[in-house]
């Protein structure tokens, strides 16, 4: 009797209803809260913005390929990569290095100098008096034949210095192009945020309509609609946030690419890489330019202590040497020298011993701080595969929870208007289905920027940019 009076009273109109809830003994809320939505339907509501964009989501995380190709986001990075002021300023770092080596190459060859001079001079002998004008030309060349190490081990240092240029520069263009990845990411994460906050308050709004039209009907007290209300005001704030977050976003974008960021792909496919072939940390340690940095460094300590500790011993020097003195009514005289020259500072107050001292000192710190960095990159390495196993475990996880945290907001919301759940409840589950989208929206670039993190302390990320160098 009761399931056939409701379906009947179902299909009649409001006024109706009104008249007989009281007579039958219902209270008068009943047959409203028993009734469905007044003008949106369950189907309605699953097709609704917020729901668009979550089961997109859904699609993106189950199915990579349905992102924007790889080749847009590398042609979008490789456009303005070389034009970066942190990349400008390694070649030029690079160049400085380049000429030291050639400064140091110098010692090797002779030193050739010249020397003109012209002035008064005013001399009186027995036999002759000058007329005070004299002039004097001098040609000098030196040539080092051994200095015990000094001029080979500065050569060799200024060398190791530009191979450790070499690799800070590659290392360095590692860095940037992880940074503008992030930051492209970042951009694409606080969109994508932004987005799904402002469907959390339309959906807020939407219920909040709902809620009034059920007052309208004496459905419902004040004290839900201010509820409601509060709920809308709360999502307003969380919408308000992330659109901050879009500002702070393009803005570390703009510096990086000295353009504010015009694209619209909301996601970019991964670029394939088997990671399954990716060393053991241990094995590739010594071939990551990182280490080589490093070693190079302490190759150019310990040939800076050789130079220095050769200089103790002075240098063996073939000097020659023209020179022209005319100093009129005299003959002009020349004068030619060549003489084998060993030349030592005795005593400089201990300067030079001390300097070879301190770049011994250099040296076997060198050899420490190789050790300390071998073992921090096993640490960093093995730190960035269990970082992408979990982002990408997280992932998962995630995309469980935003589907059933869909699935639960869509039931809530109709048993409530069928009275079968309280408004808390509503709340409750639109609140968990806007943290569970947020989570997977995090997950979704986390899971990307660990990706490439990864591969970037393997060092091939720059490769898959074709930027390697």
């Amino acid at each position: 009797m009761m399931r056939y009076f409701t379906l009947k009273l179902r299909k009649t109109n409001t006024f109706y209803c009104l008249l007989a809830c009281p007579l039958l003994g219902f209270p008068l809320g009943s047959a409203f809260a028993q009734a469905p939505a007044p003008t949106q339907s369950y189907e309605v509501y699953q097709k609704s913005p917020v729901h668009e964009l979550a089961r997109k989501l859904i699609t993106e995380v189950e199915r990579p390929n349905t992102g924007a190709p790889f080749n847009t986001l590398k042609q979008d990075i490789n456009a303005v990569f070389n034009s970066v002021p942190a990349v400008l300023k390694t070649v030029d770092a690079l160049n400085a290095l380049d000429a030291q080596k050639e400064q140091a190459f110098a010692g090797f060859l002779p030193k050739v100098s010249v020397t003109v001079g012209a002035g008064k001079t005013d001399q009186t002998q027995t036999t002759y008096r000058s007329d005070g004008n004299q002039n004097n030309r001098a040609l000098t060349a030196t040539q080092t034949l051994f200095d015990f190490g000094t001029t080979i081990g500065a050569y060799q240092a200024a060398g190791s210095r530009y191979t450790a240029g070499q690799h800070s520069m590659y290392n360095q263009r590692n860095d940037v192009l992880l940074k503008l990845l992030s930051s492209t990411l970042d951009v694409q994460r606080a969109r994508k945020s932004y987005q799904f906050s402002v469907g959390y308050v339309d959906t807020r709004k939407d219920f909040l309509s709902r809620m009034k039209e059920k007052e309208s009907l004496g459905a419902t007290s004040k004290l839900d609609i201010t509820r409601a209300e509060t709920k809308v005001a709360e999502a307003t704030d969380e919408m308000v946030s992330n659109a901050k977050q879009v500002d702070i976003a393009s803005s570390t974008y703009r510096e990086l690419f000295g353009k504010a960021p015009n694209f619209k792909e909301s996601t970019y496919q991964l670029p394939f890489v088997d990671l399954k072939k990716l060393a053991n940390p241990e094995d590739v340690i010594q071939n990551l330019r990182t280490y080589k940095e490093l070693e190079s460094v302490a190759n150019a300590a310990r040939s800076d202590y050789v130079a220095a500790r050769g200089k103790l011993f002075g240098s063996l020097n073939l000097e020659t040497n023209n020179s022209r003195n005319s100093n009129p009514p005299l003959t002009p005289t020349t004068v030619n020298t060549v003489q084998v020259v060993y030349r030592v500072d005795v005593f400089n107050g201990f300067a030079q011993t001390e300097k070879a001292r301190e770049l011994f000192s250099k040296q076997s710190e060198s050899v420490f701080e190789k050790e300390r960095l071998k073992r921090d990159l096993v640490k960093k390495l093995d730190n960035a595969k269990a970082n992408f196993q979990a982002a990408r475990d997280s992932l998962q996880a995630r995309l469980n929870f935003l589907k059933g945290s869909q699935a639960t907001d869509i039931a809530t919301r109709e048993l409530f208007f069928f009275g079968k759940a309280s408004l808390t409840d509503v709340f409750k589950a639109q609140e968990d289905y806007f943290m569970a989208a947020q989570k997977l929206v995090n997950a979704e670039f986390d899971h990307k920027v660990a990706y490439f993190s990864l591969l970037a302390l393997y060092e091939q990320l720059l490769e898959q940019f074709d930027l390697g160098s």
